[in-house]
């Protein structure tokens, strides 16, 4: 039977337990809490003031909120995501601290500009539940009851009351709603016409700095000529209309400074909607985008990279490759050929960040270097697109050798785009290679592992023999918040208390439909307010780097 504590019986529990010692706020645990107009719940209890602030979660009923809440969940996304920033604002500006550690502390982490299902704002039936961190007030390791009376009696209901009141928001909620549901539709809208991306003329793309999501303060539009425009019909017959990225090998070229790395850091955060303002509302990228670019050191488990590499001194064998130190070019040929596994359907690369002597090698070098064991990518591109049916974005600007290959040119100017019709090049024609499907792998679990500790957007893995391996999944651009590390630390959890092996494949698809019908209550119990969703193909991604981690290659080809 659940246990309840009317406002009054509140009241009088913190009156007994003033002055105890802080352990007796765990009287609080799990009991309902009948507030007037909602019910709250403590699902964790700080053991010390000093600790992790405790977690309060609030049901607030339709009668309260008034919210139309649609049975859809593409409204119910948005919809949690708009009552997210403005709870986080709400606490952020009732926050203050009253006494020793967190005492009082209230808050959420800061959202970024992407529109994202996250475990601190969950709607049930018809009510809406919130979940945060809060600070139970101390003196000294000493319950203060005059000031958690007053943090727990006043000043919750006015958080809940204040976060509730819609009533000049209407209009907002609905704009919200839509941006939404307008990418959704051009996402979908891709998938029939064959492309991997769309950027809308005039979004701004340049970012305030390298730390910053703000859009840049007097940024150049992007505006492409009219003529590499194409028009998108959307509901309610509203046009809009931008730069379409067809399905095959896009090219970026231009001079430094001139955008063509800030276009492709949009197309790569167009894997996620964004909010009103942030300049990328219509930049729109198939889900499965995914940035590769050198990673000298990381660990590679098992990974077929015989297409990209292949003869290597004392017949190391790369048709399953395992090394704790990687090098430039054997970590993109792993990196390719993992998303390529995985079912990527857009490879995006910027040069800048890349092992060049991947990418290409010109005739000359190609007829010094007769024994090289890389035999890079510009030699079998085109034969990798055509048999994984992988398209590839990639920024280059100190070589020609793609720009006979590539089935569109970008050139940017000054941050202002145009596509070259053709170009071709007078190179002698160089060796082509044929690409090879790598060779598919099943997880089956990570040897010696004890505990999985998250700090920022850091992993840190601790085995039986007591060392530690730091991971960080915010190298890749596809993680854009900590809640979403935290996210991942939890699914493999999950993934490795299974104890059954899974192709990769197996896993995103599992991951994904799980998040989506379940929610975080599938990994997390009680639900923290600081989960944010994540896509299976990134808790893959850290899967494949991680220290210990176990692959078995499976004897067929995809």
């Amino acid at each position: 039977m659940e246990k309840t504590l009317s406002y009054i019986e509140l009241e009088e529990l913190l009156n007994k337990i003033n002055r105890k010692k802080y352990g007796a706020y765990k009287r609080l645990l799990n009991k309902t809490i009948l507030y007037r107009d909602f019910k709250a719940k403590f699902t964790k209890i700080q053991p010390d003031p000093y600790a992790k602030p405790s977690i309060i979660e609030c049901s607030i009923p339709h009668y309260l909120h008034r919210l139309d809440i649609r049975k859809e969940y593409s409204e119910r996304i948005p919809l949690t995501d708009y009552i997210y920033r403005k709870l986080y604002n709400i606490l952020r500006s009732f926050r203050r601290k009253c006494g020793s550690g967190y005492s009082c502390y209230l808050g959420i982490p800061r959202p970024s500009p992407a529109i994202l299902l996250r475990s601190a704002v969950e709607i049930k039936n018809t009510n809406i539940v919130v979940r945060f961190y809060i600070g139970l007030p101390s003196e000294k390791r000493r319950i203060n009851s005059e000031k958690a009376k007053v943090l727990l009696l006043k000043t919750l209901p006015n958080i809940i009351h204040k976060l509730t009141d819609f009533s000049k928001e209407h209009d907002e909620i609905r704009e919200h709603i839509n941006i939404y549901k307008d990418y959704m539709f051009i996402r979908a809208w891709l998938e029939t016409r064959q492309a991997i991306a769309f950027i809308k003329e005039n979004s701004i793309l340049p970012r305030e700095s390298s730390i910053s999501d703000k859009p840049l303060a007097n940024a150049i539009p992007f505006t492409p000529p009219k003529k590499d425009l194409v028009n998108i019909l959307l509901p309610g017959n509203r046009k809009v209309r931008g730069l379409l990225i067809r399905k095959g090998l896009t090219l970026i070229i231009g001079g430094a400074y001139h955008g063509k790395s800030t276009l492709l850091q949009a197309i790569q955060q167009g894997i996620y909607p964004h909010i009103k303002g942030d300049g990328r509302e219509y930049v729109v990228t198939i889900p499965s985008a995914i940035t590769i670019q050198a990673e000298d050191g990381r660990f590679i488990h098992n990974v077929d990279i015989s297409s990209f590499i292949d003869k290597l001194p004392m017949n190391i064998d790369t048709k399953c490759f395992t090394t704790k130190d990687a090098s430039g070019s054997t970590s993109m040929a792993a990196s390719v050929n993992e998303a390529v596994e995985i079912g990527c359907k857009a490879i995006i690369i910027d040069e800048d960040n890349s092992s060049t002597n991947f990418l290409f090698k010109d005739h000359i070098m190609q007829k010094i270097l007769k024994n090289d064991p890389i035999k890079p990518l510009s030699q079998q591109i085109r034969d990798f697109i055509e048999k994984t049916g992988t398209s590839i974005i990639l920024v280059m600007s100190s070589s020609s050798i793609f720009l006979n290959k590539a089935d569109t040119i970008i050139l940017m100017e000054n941050y202002k785009p145009r596509v070259i019709d053709s170009f071709r090049t007078s190179h002698e024609e160089l060796i082509e290679t044929q690409y090879s499907k790598p060779l598919l792998r099943k997880f089956l679990g990570i040897k010696g592992l004890v505990k999985i500790k998250q700090r920022g957007k850091k992993l840190y893995f601790t085995y039986r023999d007591k060392h530690v391996f730091e991971l960080d999944p915010g190298y890749n651009p596809r993680i854009i918040e900590e809640g979403q590390v935290k996210t991942i630390k939890y699914i493999i959890k999950w993934l490795i208390n299974q104890r059954r092996p899974k192709s990769c494949k197996e896993i995103i698809e599992e991951i994904d439909n799980m998040l989506i019908n379940e929610g975080f209550k599938a990994i997390a119990n009680p639900v923290p307010p600081d989960l944010a969703w994540v896509s299976g193909i990134d808790v893959v991604w850290v899967l494949n780097r991680i220290d210990n981690a176990m692959f078995k290659q499976i004897t067929t080809q995809q």
